[in-house]
């Protein structure tokens, strides 16, 4: 199945953090088309298509969103719950990326409707694993609406190959395997408005 046209949605305040997912996805060859917005209120003008966002052929809505909880004007669980609240979006995947490690985050998460849970890694080589496995989870292999994966890293308990371990003791499919490359990624366009990553 060729997935070059699935679109994936980052939203972080943090800029930096943002650019590293940039950069983990050119450096995998991650053949989706990656957009960022840096603010709650940002993301639900892209989802809902508004002012410039209304252009879809220049944002298009997408196929998985990675939600970043603490940001500043609205939290991640605000957005996911206005995302879970829209009936032409409330089936669209969302993964909670974020620092916190905090149960009461994953729980509040997992109650408003996250599919899944992961925590940002603070190396490098650890975020291109994570990317492998986003795009062989989640996009390769089609979204599992309806399927809530827990994709937590506990603290200290990392699987033999370095990939983030499973806090509900699941194990990943396909190991970490890079995706095949169908289309090069492109470098980004600026933070200030949602810009796509790889066309």
């Amino acid at each position: 199945m060729e997935n070059k046209n699935q679109v994936v949605l980052s939203v972080d305040d943090n800029d930096v953090d943002g650019a590293l997912l940039e950069r983990a996805f050119k450096r995998c060859s991650i053949p989706s088309r990656l957009f960022r917005v840096a603010e709650g209120p940002q993301a639900m003008s892209y989802l809902g298509g508004d002012g410039i966002y209304s252009d879809r052929d220049a944002y298009p809505l997408p196929d998985l969103v990675l939600l970043d909880l603490v940001m500043p004007k609205m939290s991640g669980i605000e957005v996911l719950q206005w995302i879970r609240s829209q009936p032409e979006l409330k089936r669209t995947a969302v993964l909670i990326l974020t620092s916190s490690e905090k149960p009461e985050d994953v729980n509040a998460a997992t109650k408003v409707g996250a599919n899944g849970y992961l925590i940002k890694p603070t190396k490098f080589e650890d975020l291109k694993s994570m990317v492998r496995t986003i795009y062989s989870e989640w996009l390769e292999k089609g979204s599992r609406r309806g399927k809530t994966v827990s994709a937590r890293k506990v603290k200290g308990d990392e699987s033999d190959n370095g990939s983030t371990a499973l806090a509900n003791g699941e194990e990943t499919t396909g190991g970490m395997a890079a995706a095949p490359v169908t289309e090069p990624v492109k470098e980004s366009a600026s933070v200030g408005v949602a810009g796509a990553v790889g066309v």
